[in-house]
């Protein structure tokens, strides 16, 4: 049902819209959290790159599997909020110590140090409290599964 939704809604042109009112328009609503197609497209860059490497001389492909990359964004991102949901409704709780812990471990794995994270995140645009929040929920996720 999700996928169905999802595909709807991402599928939809922008006729009439600016290029920010687009990106920050609403795909999903869960409980109280609203996902963008900004947010979709955030997500799904990596795959994107990919998709269109493998399928970008095969337009009709390449926009079919783009579709569907979309669709099953969204369906992540929209578990990922009921699962946070869950975590918050059960009361569960990790230490910070321990959330704060892995941030560093991912800091380290993926950037190499504090500073290269930062200019990564000035680049995109994001602040670190976003990467913090970001990352504490990944973590959660991952908990929860």
């Amino acid at each position: 049902m999700i996928t169905a939704i999802a595909a709807v809604f991402l599928a939809h042109g922008a006729v009439g819209q600016t290029a920010t009112s687009y990106r920050n328009s609403i795909v999903a609503e869960v409980n109280d959290k609203i996902i963008t197609r900004q947010m979709v497209t955030d997500t799904m860059k990596q795959e994107a790159t990919l998709l269109r490497r493998q399928y970008g001389r095969q337009p009709q492909l390449y926009g079919q599997r783009y579709i569907r990359l979309q669709a099953d964004i969204l369906e992540a991102l929209v578990r990922r909020e009921l699962v946070l949901r869950e975590y918050q409704e059960k009361g569960y709780n990790l230490p910070e110590s321990i959330i704060e812990q892995r941030i560093k471990e991912d800091i380290r794995s993926e950037y190499g140090d504090r500073v290269n994270l930062i200019k990564t995140l000035q680049r995109s645009d994001t602040t670190y409290e976003e990467f913090a929040r970001y990352q504490r929920e990944k973590i959660i996720q991952m908990v929860m599964q």
